[in-house]
Formats: structure tokens, sequence, C-alpha cells
């Protein structure tokens, strides 16, 4: 029946082109040797499904059902399925070692930020109680400084209630000895 044949076309055509983008990625040195040992399989199954086509296309189909029972054709298939296998599994395992070298570094990654968070918090912390004692000692000294300006204008003010003082104890001492004087006139010219 041709209506199989199609698809075994297609992928007889596809088979090398997708074999050799496989081998052009970058594999571990154990599955490039997996690769490596199924070519030569591959090649060989490719040319025995050819000779099974040809023949029955060609109308010989005993011949290619022996050629079929010989089972050269399952032997190469075994081996294909044998280093798949171990192409898989070695793949696996490296995508697994990648996988937890991945999760480590992850873990690192977020201690890191952790440390870092951490550490700006730290940072602020010290900026803000930095910017707060820088303040609080500029209040302190503005206080001080207006203290200090009081007690200067209060010793001033101190100073001229003295001389105020002093200056009404002077004036007080001469109206004393004047209103003394009046009245000492003020008898002297009384004839009484």
């Amino acid at each position: 029946d041709a209506s199989y044949l199609p698809p075994y076309l297609q992928a007889r055509s596809d088979m090398q082109r997708n074999f050799d983008d496989l081998r052009r990625k970058p594999l571990l040195d154990a599955a490039r040797l997996e690769l490596n040992a199924m070519a030569p399989l591959i090649e060989a199954e490719m040319k025995e499904l050819a000779t099974v086509v040809a023949l029955r296309r060609g109308g010989s189909t005993t011949t290619a059902a022996t050629h079929i029972e010989r089972g050269e054709g399952q032997r190469l298939m075994n081996a294909i399925q044998a280093h798949v296998t171990a192409f898989v599994k070695v793949q696996g395992e490296a995508q697994q070692a990648i996988e937890s070298a991945f999760a480590l570094n992850m873990r690192r990654l977020f201690g890191a930020i952790v440390a870092m968070g951490l550490l700006a918090l730290l940072f602020t912390i010290y900026f803000a109680r930095s910017i707060y004692r820088d303040a609080h000692h500029r209040i302190k000294q503005a206080v001080h400084q207006q203290t200090q300006d009081l007690l200067e204008a209060q010793e001033q003010t101190n100073l001229r209630l003295h001389d105020a003082n002093a200056t009404l104890r002077v004036s007080e001492e001469r109206l004393a000895v004047t209103l003394h004087s009046i009245g000492d006139a003020v008898i002297a010219t009384d004839s009484n």
C-alpha cells in the first residue's frame, strides 16, 4: 500500500537534518559519544528501510518479507533505542545538575539580596540617627546661643536699671537737699 510511503519519505528527508541539528548543539562528551555511536546505526537502518521499500515497490513482497524476518532492522532499532535511552539519561542527568546549580545560585542570590537589604536598612537607620543627632545638636546650640543672648540682654538691662537706680538716688538726695534747704529757708523767713 503506497499510502504509507509519504510519511516514510518525509521522515527520511527530515532525519539527517534533525540529527545534524542535534549534533551542532552544545552537548556533554558522554552525550556526544552516544550521538556519534547512533550515526552509523541510523544510516544502516535507513538503508535497511530503503532496501525493504525498494523490494516492496519492485513487487518482490516475499523477498521483502524474508529480508524483514532476518531481523537486521529490529536489531538496528534496538541498538538505536539503547543509544537514545543512554543519550536521554546523560542529558537528563546534566539537566538535573544544571537545575541543582541554578537552584543553589538562586539561593545564594536570595541570600545576597537579603544581606544587601539588611545592609541598606542599617545604613538608613544610621543615616536617620545621624541626621537626628545633628539636628538635635544644632537645636541645642541654638537654644544655648539664645540663652546666652538673653543673659547678655538681661545683664545690660540690669546695668541700665542699676544706673537708673543710682541716678534716682542722686536725684532723691538732691531733692532732699533742696527740700531741706527750702524748709530751712521757710523757717528762717518765718517771723513767728
